[in-house]
Formats: structure tokens, sequence, C-alpha cells
């Protein structure tokens, strides 16, 4: 009996942990979407703000580019090319993450169903149990201890 109380309470922690971590990620998920729109308003910002800053310039001003016609084509060419290596870098180092598919929360699902299943059954066994055990069944020396208009089922 005891034992059938040990797992029905160790399923119920799993219970627990399994619909914890199904919130976490659940708001880890909306979290994602918050920062996501919000890198996306600070590209658009930073896009607007490099193509203001490269029409604020004065190219005439830098050593070497005195009277050159393509300074200010050369000086955009090399901020654009250093702006996609740094993007393929970004890229090669740090990954695009695939989002959860549906199928995976899916799968999750069908497991919590299935965790709340098996703890359905043990409770189930357990009433079944406790039903079929009473006083009268109990061997002569341990029913003598108990009082007959009792309440309660001592285990030893």
């Amino acid at each position: 009996m005891i034992e059938e109380q040990e797992a029905v309470r160790v399923r119920l922690f799993t219970i627990q942990d399994v619909m914890q971590s199904t919130v976490r990620a659940w708001l880890q998920d909306k979290s994602l979407k918050v920062t996501h729109n919000l890198a996306i308003f600070g590209g658009v910002g930073l896009v607007f703000s490099m193509v203001t800053g490269l029409f604020g310039i004065n190219v005439d001003g830098i050593p070497g580019v005195k009277n050159a016609p393509y300074a200010f084509g050369v000086f955009t060419s090399i901020l654009i090319s250093v702006g996609v290596v740094l993007i393929v870098v970004c890229q090669i180092y740090l990954g695009l993450k695939n989002p959860v598919a549906e199928e995976q929360v899916e799968v999750r699902r069908l497991e919590l169903q299935e965790m709340v299943k098996m703890f359905q059954y043990d409770a189930e066994t357990i009433a079944r149990v406790r039903k079929n055990v009473s006083r009268n069944n109990l061997p002569p020396p341990a029913g003598d201890a108990f009082r007959k208009d009792a309440d309660y089922l001592i285990i030893k």
C-alpha cells in the first residue's frame, strides 16, 4: 500500500514537472516573439541611422581624397562589404534556429495525456485496494488493536 502511494506521489511530481516545463516553454516562446519584434524594429532603425550617417559624411576632408569624385562610392562600397561580411560571420557562428514545430507540440501533448492516464489508473487501483481492506479482513492480533467504530486504518 505504501509502495502504491509512493508511486502515485512520484507520478504526481512528474506530471507537475511536465506541466511546469510546458508553461515555461509557452512563456519562453511568447518572450521570443516579443524579442524578435524588437530586433526587427532595431534593425530598421539601424538601417535608417546608417543611411543618414552616410549622407552626412564629408569625404573631401579624409586625407588622400582631395578632388576625388569616386571617394563617396568607394566609402559606400567598403561600408556595404563590411556589413555583408559581418552578416555572414554571424550566420555561420550563431546560426538560424528552427522554431518549435507543431509535431513537437503534439508529441508533448500526447506524453502528458499518457502520464495523466497512468496517474488515473494508479489512483483507481489504490481506491480498489482501500475498498477491499477492512478491519474484518485483518489478522486477529492486528484487528484487536482497533476500535470497532473508528474511521481510520493504521498501517504498520
